[in-house]
């Protein structure tokens, strides 16, 4: 629900007899409330149905996932991977492309843009089964250290203990439309209210969207805050449910960018009162959105995958060779090496080798070089 159109509808007092009801119900949160513009979330019917309705749509694509070979998930999960760096880079005008991201995934020599090496190792961070709770701001640190500081020029390192001292403000290239919250004390206290309710017992949802709306009020560092951010938002989906929809979370917000800023505009207007849940709307329908997209990419995959299955004469082993090359072309963006081949299949270098000679005679199979590596993938 928006305060902003129940402004418009009511009467004066009976707007002012709903917001105070609001305010005083039990059920309401209030935060940053010590700043000059405190904010507070309500639980209401229409925000739950759509927070309900997201988790389910998450469930559905988990389970589509999971419909798919243990090989073929690596391979959804890698090219969720390389979009999800993609487009967190992308949001803040940082420039990197599909090969450079899979070339540092992979280790391959010759990339040295720090920004790109600092996200992939950090999103990497997330597909670990030990990953950590957030529970202090030294987790932070450690967190904002491995994705962001090595990126950064001196000056816009933090400068106190954990944050920064002096003002922040962001600028839409032409004016300024927010300033983060201004005094390192106030700024502490505000972060250990993020973290609060980042661990706190709110729904999943509930917790990221608003937990990053407040992330981005409170803007706690010169530089890197909407990427730490977002990653932040990656990390709790994922250290809560391992949901592969935790790499899509960057992607939802960059494919509807205008979207995803306008949100935050809007919670911020003064008709709002401080209320969040629109903010909390939209980024729900904005991630339902996603998911609906991810789906719909899930089934024209599957059925791509089918129709590449047709009979060929192939030995059984050329038919495993091609149907692992079939899922890694369609299913990511780079193919597969023979030592990827030779680890799915158990068959002999020799064997491979062979295979993939007799796929590009019949023009399948196409080879590409990334560094040292050599690529095998359907043309």
């Amino acid at each position: 629900m928006k305060l902003k159109k129940e402004f418009y509808k009511l009467s004066k007092d009976a707007f002012e007899d709903l917001l105070t009801s609001i305010k005083n119900s039990k059920e309401t949160i209030f935060f940053l409330e010590k700043t000059n513009k405190p904010y507070f979330y309500s639980f209401s019917r229409d925000t739950i149905n759509i927070l309900n309705d997201l988790q389910q749509k998450q469930n559905e694509l988990d389970d589509a996932l999971n419909s798919f070979s243990n090989f073929a998930r690596k391979q959804i999960i890698q090219s969720y991977f390389i979009e999800e760096v993609e487009s967190t880079n992308e949001i803040e005008n940082i420039y990197s492309t599909k090969h450079d991201i899979f070339a540092v995934m992979n280790r391959v020599q010759g990339i040295k843009d720090k920004k790109i090496i600092s996200i992939v190792n950090s999103y990497n961070l997330l597909l670990k089964s030990d990953l950590k709770k957030i529970k202090d701001f030294d987790d932070l640190d450690n967190i904002y250290s491995l994705l962001i500081k090595d990126s950064l020029k001196k000056d816009d390192l933090p400068d106190g203990k954990h944050f920064r001292k002096g003002p922040v403000y962001i600028t839409d290239g032409f004016r300024n439309v927010h300033n983060g919250i201004e005094g390192e004390e106030l700024i502490n206290e505000s972060m250990s209210e993020f973290i609060e309710l980042f661990n706190s017992s709110l729904g999943l949802y509930e917790r990221m969207i608003i937990g990053h709306f407040l992330f981005e009020t409170i803007h706690p560092y010169y530089d890197g805050n909407g990427r730490m951010g977002r990653f932040l938002f990656s990390y709790g989906i994922y250290h809560a449910t391992g949901s592969i929809f935790s790499f899509k979370i960057a992607r939802a917000f960059s494919r509807k960018k205008k979207a995803y800023y306008k949100a935050f505009k809007e919670a911020g207007h003064g008709r709002e009162f401080g209320s969040i849940n629109g903010f909390v709307e939209d980024i729900g329908r904005l991630l339902i959105k996603e998911i609906d997209i991810s789906l719909k990419d899930i089934d024209f995959k599957k059925n791509k995958i089918l129709e590449y299955r047709r009979s060929y004469g192939f030995t059984k082993s050329e038919e495993f060779v091609f149907n692992l090359l079939s899922e890694a072309s369609i299913l990511s963006n780079f193919g597969l090496m023979n030592s990827e081949i030779q680890k799915e299949t158990s068959l002999s270098q020799s064997i491979i080798s062979k295979s993939i000679k007799k796929f590009k005679d019949m023009d399948l199979v196409e080879t590409t070089k990334i560094g040292y590596y050599s690529y095998h993938r359907l043309k």
